[in-house]
């Protein structure tokens, strides 16, 4: 299944780039170190996933930004359906939009001022 909408693009596009920020930013990686990458539709679910050897965190119940930034996490949480992060050897972080559920970034609806 290909995105529906530009608007699935967009919102793949800045879930990972999100994600691959926040591994540059906070995993402690080395210039000699690799982020992963992966994006993939699967089942009409979305999924975006990405990979470093940093020490990985607990995914927090409500992410919270502040002055300096920080609001990654909530924009993944508002986009995503879900999201988590996974450490066996690598830590992962990764999300997902089911493609089946998304009115809201699917077609502009007729009452939408935007749309004329």
């Amino acid at each position: 299944m290909a995105f529906e909408t530009a608007r699935d693009t967009d919102a793949a596009s800045l879930l990972a780039t999100e994600l691959v920020t926040n591994a540059v930013r906070h995993a402690g990686l080395t210039c000699h170190e690799a982020i992963g990458l992966e994006v993939g539709i699967k089942d009409q679910m979305l999924r975006v996933s990405v990979t470093d050897d940093g020490p990985g965190f607990d995914k927090p119940a409500h992410p919270v930004g502040g002055l300096g930034g920080g609001f990654g996490l909530q924009l993944v949480e508002a986009i995503a359906d879900r999201w988590g992060v996974n450490r066996n050897g690598v830590t992962e972080v990764w999300c997902e939009i089911d493609l089946r559920r998304r009115p809201h970034l699917g077609a502009v609806s007729e009452t939408d001022p935007s749309s004329s």
